[in-house]
Order: C-alpha cells, then sequence, then structure tokens
C-alpha cells in the first residue's frame, strides 16, 4: 500500500525589515552659478555596510561612493539629472531624481552710478547706486582708496556730516563672473563761518587812522561784509576794505562817526559780528580873542 518518506532539510530565514536599505532624506535641485561648489546628500538607513554609487544622467560618476557628492568646479557640462543607489546585502534602493542647473554668470555693471555731493556739516550724506549682473553680490565702498569697513550695500549713510566725511568714495561690485566700480564720487563738505576774532570798538581822534579788524573761518574760505548804520559801507568816503577782514581809514572824520558790523558769508551760510561803534574825538578851538569892558578875553570851544 501507502508509505512516506522525508525531503532534504530546507532553511527558513526571515529578515527584519529595517536590515534593508532605506531612503530617509532624499538629494535636493541645486540652481548654481558656473564655477561654483555643489553638493548632493542622501541619508539612508538598514543593515550596515551601506554602499552609494551617485549616476548623472543614468551614468555612473567615478569615484562617487559616499552619501554625499561633491563637485568642486561646477561647469554648464555638468547640469543635469543625479540620483543615487544605496545598496546592502539584503537589497538596493534608488534615490529620488535631483536637479542640478548651472547658470553662466553675467558680469557685474552699473546702471544708476552715485552723483558727486556738496553738503553742510551736520547734514545726512547718503550715496547711493544701481547694478545689474548675476547675483549673489560682493560689494564694498572705499573712501580715498581704504577700505571703509562694514560698508558692504549698495549704499552708504553718514549722519551728521564732519569736514572729515569729505573725500573722494568709490564702491567695488563683484559676482562670479568678475568686478567692477562706480564712478569716483567727490563729496564736500562746508560749514558755515565762524568768528574766531570778533572786532573792536574805537575812539579816536579827528584826522587819525582808525581800522576794524575781524578774524574767522570756514570752508570755503569766508567772505565779509561790513555795514555802517544797517547799510552796506562799501562807498564810505575815505574808508577802504568794507569787503575784506579789515575796514580801515587814514583819516577820521565826522563822517565816519556810526555803529559798524560785518557780516561773514560763504555758500554754507553767514554769521554777523557783534556790534561797534567808531567814536571821532576832535580838540577844542581857540575862539577870536578880543577886548570886553576893557579887558582881553578869548574861548575854548570843542
Amino acid at each position: 500500500p501507502f508509505g512516506s518518506t522525508n525531503s532534504f532539510a530546507a532553511t527558513l530565514t526571515i529578515f527584519s525589515t529595517n536590515v534593508l536599505p532605506r531612503i530617509t532624506a532624499h538629494p535636493q535641485d541645486v540652481t548654481t552659478n558656473a564655477s561654483r561648489v555643489v553638493s548632493f546628500n542622501v541619508t539612508a538607513e538598514g543593515q550596515a555596510p551601506l554602499s552609494y554609487a551617485w549616476r548623472r544622467n543614468g551614468s555612473i560618476i567615478p569615484g562617487a561612493l559616499q552619501s554625499q557628492y561633491f563637485d568642486f568646479d561646477v561647469q554648464p557640462a555638468d547640469a543635469g539629472t543625479y540620483q543615487v543607489v544605496v545598496s546592502n546585502a539584503f537589497g538596493t534602493v534608488t534615490s529620488s531624481n535631483a536637479t542640478l542647473s548651472v547658470i553662466i554668470p553675467e558680469f557685474p555693471g552699473i546702471v544708476l552710478q552715485p552723483n558727486d555731493l556738496t553738503i553742510n556739516a551736520g547734514n545726512t550724506m547718503t550715496l547711493a547706486f544701481t547694478n545689474s549682473g548675476t547675483p549673489p553680490f560682493n560689494f564694498q565702498w572705499v573712501k580715498d582708496g581704504i577700505v571703509i569697513p562694514a560698508e558692504t550695500t549698495t549704499s552708504i549713510t553718514r549722519a551728521n556730516v564732519t569736514l572729515a566725511d569729505g573725500g573722494v568714495y568709490q564702491a567695488i561690485i563683484s559676482n562670479d563672473a568678475g568686478s567692477t566700480n562706480t564712478r569716483e564720487i567727490q563729496v564736500t563738505v562746508w560749514t558755515v563761518p565762524t568768528i574766531t576774532q570778533q572786532p573792536l570798538s574805537i575812539v579816536t581822534r579827528s584826522g587819525l587812522s582808525a581800522t576794524f579788524t575781524v578774524a574767522a573761518q570756514g570752508v570755503p574760505e569766508p567772505q565779509f561784509q561790513w555795514f555802517k548804520d544797517g547799510s552796506q559801507a562799501t562807498n564810505i568816503v575815505g574808508f577802504v576794505g568794507a569787503q575784506s577782514m579789515q575796514l580801515s581809514t587814514v583819516s577820521s572824520a565826522t563822517e565816519h562817526v556810526g555803529n559798524y558790523f560785518v557780516r561773514v558769508f560763504n555758500p554754507a551760510g553767514f554769521i554777523d559780528s557783534t556790534p561797534v561803534s567808531l567814536t571821532v574825538l576832535y580838540p577844542p578851538k581857540l575862539d577870536k580873542p578880543g577886548i570886553v569892558g576893557g579887558k582881553f578875553s578869548f574861548a575854548l570851544t570843542n
């Protein structure tokens, strides 16, 4: 009748699913300028050891056998689709595609140049430009050929400017294609005149000389206008220097008596001196002598 027999022994091995390679973070798309460094990264888990093989447009990239792939001088020919195959003894898995786009950068240019600037001390100065080209950009301002630390944008601002802020400014613009400069910008700082020596009042005798003197400073160099009794002293007979630091006469006379001041001015503004006066004294005059009541007499008059 019937009987029985045994087969050869067989081994059943059950693998845990966590020993198979599994990608937990896929490589991401990259857009970059030519000649820059790019990298693609993958994160995977599974039974070690894991091996990696990167591909570009479906072709194996020689030597690209790590979880991170670097290209240290990317060029337009390197653009395309990248993926990585992760494997171990129990299987393989392929990442999603990542696209590399390579841009040939445009050389930087200046669209709007900054203008020369003349400004009064104490005001706020701003210089700015507009540039073209392919980002990212680096900007650097210089003054009189010396780099200005931390001034690395398309504009530079100075509040409460002083004479020290005057000079020649320029901005350097660079990107991956090269560099260019703005034009040289001349910044001139003016200061309202200040009087360093006020004129003094004068008391003198008729026929003697008299000189009012003032000293002042400012940028640009100040000019002067003397006034007598509220009117310009330009046409006073016998006086010279109505538009200089010294107003003088060689022979004081009655018509010179009065109140004086000088206006010191330049394009930044003006300042008036303190008022002063000129007093002219006359020696007493001897009246014609005569005989009054049999007596000889005379009188002194001013």
